[in-house]
């Protein structure tokens, strides 16, 4: 694996840097250009952050000029510039490396960390030390957009990023240990290398000395031995080669040279003089043009806050106006409904039309009852195949109820559906015992796929965590974290060979067995891990743990033909735990073969163990041994996962339609007979055909003019609201013209025509306005603003606000004319 990218989010005087690398690469600069910032980033990153490794710019800190005791992770982030000084007072620092593989067999790493810092605070705070497989991370990965432009996001926002961006690949995050985050990282970047606590802390030391470049030489001694080639002078030849040189009559030509150069720097002198003057021009302009246009914004801020107070003054006024007119407007409104309602109650109307109510929202209560016996009906319709099978009887009956409730017409059978609806009641009971045996059997169908589900999601999200597949059982699972918490490099055996035939597949991971999942430690190891083990028997009683000290004798090669060959690993111990356990079982590929004394095995799984034969085998999904495997074995589970989900929504609809159903068969006991409903509903609208004729015939003789002026007024009335609502939105878009205004001249210098702004500006051109002749400054500057200026065509508002932007562009370009001139004279 090689560094391909650094990725640093306010590291010191870097804000968001992505730096891409390539080959071999060296960082080059000045004093105090960043190389130090760049190499103990690097180093930061490395380390994770400890303390107990980290050497900060060792190499200038040793040089005389000592700077190493004022360097830490914590100034770092906050970006000290001198003693007290600090670039940012809190910071929440992002820092990534990220590799690549040369040949691309093995996909992309990124290792870093998320920290925090506060002006004040002792030191950071890591909240990350991560290892993401599968992408390079760049800035873009911790950039969010703020209120205020782009911004460094909150880790957890980060995370999530991360891990729906490498949902193929894996996310680790050790914040609270940076030798796990450093073993976990060589896992990946160096896969050969041991990765116990102890070969990380050496690789650690190694790096810290490496970048750190002491070699106790100074600048010229590390030239003359690094950088130089050796070239020794000859003295003699170089005494021939002046002795000649004193003969040359060259030096008169020389001297002619010389003078022709002399009138060609005159000739220099003089364009270099009206470069500066050019430039000198240009920056009396852009101080002169940034005044004026601090100024005229300025003017325009307080010129909008004054039109809107005089504004908001006028409407108030209007409001005022509008607020007595509406007041009268309501009275007449109440005047005319006093009237109104005396002629109504003189004619009766008013009884009448009380009549008319209580029969409409009767009839309404009773449509709607009707309209929900419609809906349960459709519900037991369709139940009606299924409780066929058990009540075939109770089926019939409720069909037929059924189909004339959920279709009933302009003009329905009401006898034959008061017919139906009897018969349907009379077997309710049984319809009801049986969909309450339906729901029990779907709530408890929700209730185990529930459990299961959520064991299933248990164990992918610790695969997720962990990177851990989920071929391995809890216990085992538990004994590992218990290793490795401990400092100790734990494996099952099924992770660390792989089976060399795959036709014996079947056969060798039943014989196998729970040995599958046998751990692992190193040699000097297995003492501490057995107490682990011993203390830990009931957390993991299914666990369990290699007996390394009994292997020795077992490192040989195995007998051909026999059961350990059919494996391979790099790991000895594994191959002597097999030769050990398994040595003398045969591979028998004939049914005589198997049939010879001692242990044997076919690939069908037929197992001899000396004394019993029994078959051994397991399908692919219960397969442990390989990454292949292993990842068949995790597809397997999310597949089931998915085939969960869709089982566990199949019952939970089931569980609610049976409550429906239920429900339904409620309503059709305990409500009144739909056929009632419906007669019911006939005579009432003949009752109201009656009303509303006499209504109208009491309507036909009018109301003297009544409700005619009861209407206009209303009309007149909401006219009037309008006009209050529209000053009163106009109103507030004063109000927020002031606050803006009040907003803008109080901002600071970054805010143009602030009232900070101008006061910048007026300095910065009184002391440049001596430095140049004020008229030809003047007159150049006219020139340009007439190109600019505003067309008199506008609010005068929005001319100054126009002529405010043409005194900035003109400082603009002014700047950007100061700078090519200030080029040309450098160069």
């Amino acid at each position: 694996m090689e560094l391909r990218h650094l990725t640093m989010v306010n590291w010191h005087l870097f804000d968001a840097e992505d730096i891409a690398l390539g080959g071999h690469v060296g960082i080059l600069g000045e004093n105090r250009s960043g190389k130090s910032t760049i190499l103990d980033m690097i180093q930061v990153v490395l380390t994770g952050a400890s303390r107990s490794y980290l050497r900060l710019n060792a190499v200038a800190g040793e040089s005389g000029r000592t700077r190493s005791g004022k360097r830490s992770v914590h100034g770092y982030c906050l970006g000290t510039l001198g003693e007290g000084e600090v670039k940012r007072d809190e910071a929440l620092t992002y820092l990534a490396l990220g590799f690549e593989d040369r040949e691309g067999v093995r996909p992309p790493v990124s290792i870093g960390l998320a920290m925090a810092a506060r002006k004040g605070d002792p030191s950071e705070v890591i909240y990350g030390r991560f290892v993401a497989v599968g992408r390079i991370l760049t800035t873009a990965d911790f950039i969010a957009e703020g209120p205020e432009g782009p911004e460094p996001a909150r880790w957890d926002a980060v995370r999530a990023r991360i891990l729906a961006q490498v949902s193929g690949g894996r996310f680790v995050n050790h914040h609270d240990s940076a030798i796990r985050y450093v073993r976990e990282y060589m896992r990946h970047l160096v896969p050969a290398s041991p990765t116990a606590e102890a070969s990380a802390a050496a690789m650690l030391k190694a790096v810290v000395n490496a970048m750190t470049l002491n070699h106790g030489l100074d600048a010229t001694e590390f030239v003359r031995g690094f950088i130089l080639e050796e070239n020794p002078i000859r003295i003699g030849e170089l005494r021939a080669s002046i002795e000649t040189y004193k003969g040359v009559s060259a030096a008169i030509v020389a001297m002619r040279r010389k003078l022709d150069a002399l009138r060609a720097i005159g000739i220099d002198l003089d364009a270099y003089d009206a470069t500066l003057q050019r430039k000198a021009l240009e920056d009396w302009i852009a101080k002169r043009a940034r005044w004026l246009a601090a100024r005229t914004m300025n003017r325009a801020h307080k010129a909008r806050i004054a039109h809107a107070r005089r504004m908001m003054v006028a409407d108030r006024e209007d409001l005022d106006l509008l607020d007595e007119v509406i007041r009268e407007a309501e009275a007449e409104i109440g005047r005319l409904d006093v009237a109104l309602a005396a002629h109504l109650a003189k004619a009766g109307r008013d009884g009448l039309a009380e009549t008319l109510r209580r029969l409409d929202e009767q009839d309404g209560v009773r449509k709607a009852a009707i309209a929900k016996r419609a809906v349960d009906a459709r519900l037991l319709g369709a139940v009606c195949d299924d409780l066929a099978g058990a009540d075939p009887g109770a089926a019939a009956a409720l069909r037929s109820y059924a189909q004339r409730a959920a279709s009933i017409g302009a003009a329905p059978d009401i006898q034959a559906l008061r017919e139906a609806e009897a018969a349907s009641r009379a077997l309710l009971s049984r319809v009801a015992e049986w969909i309450t045996r339906e729901g029990r059997e779907a709530a408890s169908a929700v209730q185990s796929l529930g459990t299961e589900i959520t064991a299933t999601r248990e164990r992918l999200a610790q695969n997720r965590e962990t990177g851990r597949g989920v071929h391995l059982a809890d216990d085992t699972r538990r004994l590992m974290h218990r290793l490795e918490s401990a400092g100790m490099d734990a494996k099952p055996l099924c992770d660390i060979v792989d089976i060399t035939d795959p036709s014996w597949t079947h056969a060798a991971e039943a014989l196998l067995g729970r040995d599958r999942e046998a751990i692992f430690v190193r040699r000097d190891e297995i003492h501490a891990a057995t107490r682990v083990f011993k203390d830990g028997r009931r957390e993991f009683p299914r666990a369990s743990l290699v007996s390394l000290n009994k292997l020795g004798e077992f490192r040989g090669a195995p007998e051909p033909r026999t059961f350990p060959t059919v494996f391979r690993s790099d790991d000895r111990d594994a191959m002597a735990f097999l030769h050990r356990r398994y040595g003398s079982v045969r591979l028998a590929e004939t049914l005589d073969a198997f049939n010879a004394p001692g242990r044997a095995l076919m690939k069908d799984g037929l197992y001899d163990d000396g004394l019993v034969r029994s078959y051994r085998s397991v399908g692919s999904d219960g397969h442990k041994i390989g990454k292949a495997a292993q990842s068949a074995g995790l597809a397997a589970l999310q597949a089931r996962m998915e085939d969960l989900a869709d089982a566990y929504a199949a019952a939970e609809g089931r569980e609610r339609a049976c409550g429906r159903v239920a429900a339904a068969l409620d309503a059709l006991e305990q409500g009144r007979p739909l056929a009632d409903l419906l007669e019911e509903i006939a005579a009432e609208a003949t009752a109201r055909g009656r009303i509303v004729a006499q209504i109208s015939a009491i309507d036909a003789e009018g109301d003297g003019g009544l409700r005619d002026r009861r209407r206009a007024q209303d009309e007149f009335l909401r006219i009037k609201k309008k006009e209050q609502a529209a000053i009163g939105e106009r109103n507030t878009r004063h109000l927020v013209e002031i606050k803006f205004g009040e907003k803008n001249l109080g901002g600071g210098e970054g805010i143009e025509g602030s009232n900070l702004d101008l006061g910048v500006a007026r300095r910065l051109y009184a002391g440049e306005r001596l430095q140049h002749d004020y008229r030809i400054g003047a007159d150049t500057y006219r020139e340009r603003l007439v190109r600019l200026r505003p067309t008199p065509d506008t609010t005068a508002i929005e001319w100054v606000a126009g002529l405010a932007g043409a005194h900035s562009r003109i400082a603009r370009d002014a700047s950007a004319t100061a700078e090519i001139e200030k080029a040309k004279s450098d160069g």
